[in-house]
């Protein structure tokens, strides 16, 4: 039975980060960000998502509170997402391991799997409770952003376990280099290379 479970939690886990390392890869491609970028972003989308949805959901009070939560969290994993990311591609670049950054991953996959994850259906559920409350209309609206939020925050989590990527130009920036190193490498050609004829 427990084999069973855990061969499960490792497809799923496998499924799961198949996803994430695409969608890092392409958030590098496009953008040239790093993976502590993207987790940043998504965490401060996530963030305001829950804000807004515990507003709707329960009151000013209870946001006010969420609010100074989440401006702090978001704040130290900015600082410290940039640091391991960094420490990271050093890491990769020696063709070695970090032990602290693999329990990092580890506890990260934890909490998105573990808490976010349950938060969102959790979220999700009580949205369509609450749906047709007389009592509190803004409610259902409420929950159901705070379980995009939660999802938000899981996927922020999650992105800081893949592969590190280094930092790049963005795609429109590479396309405009490569047109001058080939306009350049044509005007430097000679004429007759390049089927001029000179009368």
């Amino acid at each position: 039975m427990i084999k069973n479970i855990v061969k499960a939690y490792k497809q799923f886990d496998n499924l799961v980060m198949k996803g994430v390392n695409s969608g890092m890869r392409a958030y590098n491609w496009t953008t040239g960000g790093t993976k502590s970028e993207l987790s940043t972003n998504l965490m401060t989308l996530g963030g305001i998502c829950e804000i807004v949805g515990v507003d709707a959901a329960s009151g000013i009070y209870v946001s006010a509170i969420v609010s100074s939560i989440y401006l702090f969290w978001l704040h130290s994993a900015n600082k410290n997402y940039k640091k391991i990311d960094e420490d990271e591609q050093a890491a990769v670049s020696k063709g070695a391991l970090d032990h602290d950054i693999e329990v990092f991953k580890k506890w990260n996959k934890g909490m998105a799997y573990g808490m976010w994850f349950p938060f969102s259906i959790k979220d999700f559920s009580f949205s369509r409770i609450q749906r047709n409350n007389p009592d509190y209309p803004l409610r259902n609206e409420g929950y159901l952003v705070q379980g995009i939020g939660d999802l938000l925050l899981a996927s922020s989590l999650l992105v800081m376990t893949a592969d590190s990527l280094p930092p790049r130009k963005d795609f429109i920036r590479r396309g405009i280099d490569k047109y001058k190193e080939a306009r350049q490498k044509k005007m430097l050609e000679p004429a007759l290379e390049r089927g001029f004829r000179l009368d």
